[in-house]
């Protein structure tokens, strides 16, 4: 009988060691997945939230250029709105809604107002709350890691 001891203390001990290597892997590469899926994550909402402020610049600019009323113009903006609805939080989702409802009033305007004294965004304090609020979103997002 004494002979077994060894023996099962020998294969305990690995079956222990093991266990204790898988759990520690497992434990790592978890972190490193998440951590990966959240960089993703960030690229992916820095990217959509990027082309919709282009997009919206692009309408409010075309806007003082000339009116159209070409629904089709504003295809590429309501995309970009249906994504950030589809993954942003509310105050993201709000100040978007906000900055479509500017771009799209540019272009009801009857008449036409002509470039201004200076460039400037007619829609400076709506971008402004999309950018603040983007920004707040990608910095909850960080923090989850």
């Amino acid at each position: 009988m004494e002979n077994w001891i060894p023996a099962i203390s020998a294969l305990v001990g690995s079956i222990v060691g093991g266990l204790i290597s898988f759990l520690t892997t497992y434990s790592l590469k978890s972190k490193e997945w998440k951590n990966e899926r959240l960089k993703r994550e960030i690229e992916k909402r820095e990217n959509l939230y990027s082309a919709f402020i282009s997009e919206i610049g692009r309408l409010v600019l075309l806007s003082i250029d000339r009116k159209t009323n070409q629904v089709s113009e504003f295809s590429n903006a309501y995309n970009l709105l249906m994504q950030i609805r589809l993954i942003a939080s509310e105050e993201v989702t709000t100040t978007a809604n906000g900055l479509v409802q500017k771009a799209t009033r540019s272009h009801l305007e009857k008449e036409k107002k002509g470039a201004p004294d200076r460039i400037e965004d007619p829609n400076e304090s709506e971008n402004h709350k999309f950018i603040r609020a983007c920004r707040r979103d990608l910095e909850e997002l960080k923090k989850r890691g």
